[in-house]
């Protein structure tokens, strides 16, 4: 039994199990973002150019400097990347054809692999930090960024899908959170409509509305009466 074309296959096995899985999970996210955009009312296509979804993506949490900066440092990170890589190349040739290595190749790759290593870092908190401005533009709670950081696919469908999570406005506005300005919020409108259905009923029956403490319409007939004549009372006096 040829236990080297054994394990070849195995080990070839593997990587297509792992390469369809990050494509399924790849198609996953998207989906989700893409019905997360349209909820922001958004064109959800634009999540899948590369890129410009990071632009949007600030533009739908209120943080595009933040996302301008991570666009800058994403495309600084490719180039020096490739010349990490390139440079490796060369040096690698010199090696295989016991040749001098390349001095220049040589700093070339230590100087852009601990560049690598510092824009990697970065760009990984300054996406955190984007995720989690947008997960909370959605009402997600803060628990969720863990989710976010571990499965991004599971939490980008659960936002998508999930009635319970609406865009509120955008979290990177301070305007927009929660307590900053209440009249933004849908609770908060839903409740003024009908309150202002019930206002607008009350007042067509008694011409004037008396409210209580908690902003709601007094119904007290008593109190209604004794406004009543009140009013009536100043009326009469400025006549």
């Amino acid at each position: 039994m040829d236990y080297t074309s054994l394990s070849d296959s195995m080990s070839l096995m593997t990587n297509g199990i792992q390469l369809m899985v990050s494509f399924v999970t790849m198609i996953l996210a998207y989906i989700g973002l893409w019905n997360m955009f349209s909820k922001a009312g958004v064109e959800g296509w634009k999540c899948i150019i590369p890129y410009y979804n990071t632009f949007v993506i600030g533009q739908i949490a209120k943080k595009e400097k933040l996302a301008k900066i991570l666009i800058i440092i994403q495309v600084i990170s490719v180039v020096v990347i490739t010349a990490f890589v390139c440079s490796a190349i060369v040096i690698g040739v010199n090696t295989v054809n016991y040749e001098d290595v390349n001095v220049f190749a040589l700093v070339i790759m230590i100087i852009s692999g601990i560049a690598t290593i510092m824009l990697v870092a970065a760009e990984k908190i300054m996406e955190i930090i984007l995720h989690y401005n947008l997960m909370k533009s959605y009402d997600a709670p803060t628990v969720f960024l863990i989710l976010v950081i571990m499965f991004p696919y599971v939490a980008w469908l659960i936002l998508g899908f999930s009635k319970k999570y609406l865009y509120n406005g955008g979290y990177g506005d301070f305007n927009n959170r929660t307590g900053a300005n209440i009249y933004n919020s849908r609770d908060f409108n839903q409740y003024n409509s009908g309150y202002n259905t019930q206002n607008q009923g009350y007042g067509q029956r008694n011409g004037y509305t008396s409210y209580n403490e908690n902003g709601s319409v007094n119904t007290d007939s008593s109190y209604n009466n004794e406004t009543d004549n009140s009013k009536s009372q100043d009326d009469t006096f400025s006549l």
